[in-house]
């Protein structure tokens, strides 16, 4: 049977967007209130995220060059070595040291998996060299519907990283951390 620790309360309004708690979540009141969250750790194939979330990605290969400067290049196709996923385009950085400092998802693509890997080629300015690399946890961004229900004795079976109210009436929450 699992345990679980309070850690915090959250008051969700209709009017906001997506919060971030990254914690277990419940209903605190009577009510049964439709949210719509973005599990942490999220394990089933998804599209990738596409916000400027730089360092998206971990275990970069070949990571210096000789380039330009804070040169980049965008919407650069990727392909998988491992997963199913398809149809992500990368933008890179490098700094001015000539270090590949970044890549960040500028098209979501499908089916991607937390631990897949990927690679890109740069451009010829920049040597066409492949770079490869794994996605991180969060990466593959999935909305889930779901409905808090007041009376249950566990939370869903996922922590959260960020959830918002998808109904006209605000919602308190529990923040709940799994005890090890």
């Amino acid at each position: 049977m699992n345990t679980y620790d309070l850690i915090g309360r959250k008051t969700l309004r209709d009017t906001d967007g997506f919060e971030e708690v990254n914690a277990y979540i419940m209903e605190q009141e009577h009510n049964e209130s439709d949210v719509v969250v973005v599990p942490y750790g999220y394990e089933y194939a998804a599209p990738l995220v596409t916000s400027s979330q730089p360092n998206q990605v971990s275990g970069i290969n070949n990571g210096t060059f000789t380039s330009d400067a804070n040169a980049t290049a965008a919407l650069r196709p990727a392909t998988s070595i491992t997963g199913k996923g398809s149809g992500a385009t990368f933008t890179y950085l490098f700094d001015g040291n000539g270090d590949l400092s970044t890549i960040v998802a500028d098209t979501a693509g499908q089916d991607y998996l937390e631990g897949d890997m990927l690679s890109i080629t740069t451009t010829a300015a920049h040597g066409s060299q492949t770079i490869q690399f794994r996605l991180v946890q969060g990466s593959n961004r999935a909305e889930v519907a779901l409905k808090l229900i007041h009376d249950r004795t566990n939370p869903p079976p996922f922590a959260v990283r960020e959830v918002k109210v998808d109904e006209t009436t605000n919602t308190n929450i529990l923040l709940l951390r799994k005890q090890v």
